[in-house]
């Protein structure tokens, strides 16, 4: 039984990573970390990432905020120079190291594959547009609504 981090009626908010939801709804930690909350109205989520992991991969980069040792492509390199300004010269290094020129060729060979694909599937498109569309189906064929059964019997 962790610490109790939430206790609610209803579900408000949402169990993420490292936390369980009670029968009552409240909310508590499984590991021992820091509780993040993130979301919007309608889905709010509580979720603790453990002391280990912090250690591991994150650096203080003041007495409240922590960032990241290493930078890593799932960071994103749009950056303003605020709050991710430490990561925006990481990824300065890291675009420069052999691992982020790998990277930029992998992407630049999946962009012109990806160009190979499209240009494959107008080019079907095109065919099948000068063919004419095809009939999947015998055409129905057409009935007056005077000419039922019924209505000749009588």
């Amino acid at each position: 039984n962790g610490q109790l981090l939430v206790k609610q009626k209803g579900m408000n908010w949402y169990n993420g990573a490292n936390v369980t939801r009670c029968s009552d709804y409240s909310l508590r930690s499984t590991k021992d970390g820091i509780v993040q909350w993130r979301g919007s109205y309608k889905h709010k989520e509580v979720y603790v990432v453990p002391w280990e992991y912090v250690r591991l991969n994150c650096v203080w980069k003041n007495c409240n905020t922590l960032a990241p040792k290493v930078y890593e492509p799932w960071m994103g390199d749009k950056f303003n120079y605020g709050k991710r300004h430490m990561l925006f010269g990481m990824y300065q290094e890291w675009k420069q190291s052999d691992a982020g020129q790998e990277h930029a060729a992998k992407k630049v060979e999946k962009v012109d594959i990806q160009k190979v694909i499209m240009k494959k599937i107008r080019a079907y498109k095109k065919q099948k547009q000068r063919e004419g569309v095809t009939q999947t189906r015998e055409p129905r064929e057409k009935v007056a609504a005077n000419d039922s059964d019924s209505e000749k019997e009588a």
